[in-house]
């Protein structure tokens, strides 16, 4: 899925998620959107991909991940207190190899990453008053917009501009994690003012 897919799917399942499980929206917002750093394992064997590999058998990071997820899970049952982060995390992770999964059953075809990505915007758009309010919702939209913005350009720019081959230039696996960064770090640092505890849970960032 493209940088921006992962963007759009976290913050709508924190949307979803995060007044259920009785969790801060900005804190979690933050986590789940960093936990799509998952992609650096691409920088190991970013030679053997042409973008449209299956992550889930080629890099580690994803084959792994669900070790990774069963152990947070673990921990969490005989450390309660760390309950939201493990939702945060194994959430986080959870869904980014889900929608790789995804992407990979459509054959990475760029005009199905598009339209799902579009889906996911006008969901957003359509419920983004719905759900968990914390954060208002055209403020949300215009800090996506944003995101998508300099996602899709920089990505353009990359492969169709510089027409730069994913087999032999590793930037082309540096910038997605670039973009996971800024959105993370980013949505905190905006939506900051917007943080509150919800039913006991908290996370210090």
């Amino acid at each position: 899925m493209l940088p921006i897919g992962h963007i759009l799917t976290a913050t709508l399942y924190t949307k979803i998620a995060a007044p259920r499980l009785k969790l801060d929206f900005v804190r979690m917002l933050t986590v789940v959107i960093l936990m799509n750093m998952i992609d650096l394992d691409h920088l190991i064997n970013y030679a053997q991909d042409d973008g449209t590999a299956n992550s889930l058998t080629l890099h580690p990071g994803h084959i792994y991940s669900s070790v990774i997820i069963f152990g947070l899970i673990l921990f969490s049952l005989f450390q309660k207190r760390y309950k939201a982060v493990v939702y945060m995390i194994a959430g986080g992770l959870s869904l980014h190899m889900a929608a790789d999964a995804l992407a990979y059953a459509f054959g990475y075809s760029l005009t199905a990453l598009v339209v799902m990505d579009a889906i996911l915007g006008l969901m957003l758009i359509l419920y983004r008053n719905k759900l968990d309010t914390t954060v208002p919702g055209n403020r949300l939209i215009l800090f996506l917009t944003a995101i998508t913005i300099l996602s899709a350009s920089s990505q353009y720019y990359l492969a169709f501009i510089l027409k730069l081959d994913p087999t032999k230039e590793i930037i082309m696996y540096v910038v997605p994690n670039l973009i996971f960064l800024l959105a993370g770090i980013g949505s905190f640092l905006v939506f900051k003012k917007y943080k509150n505890n919800v039913g006991g849970n908290t996370l210090t960032i």
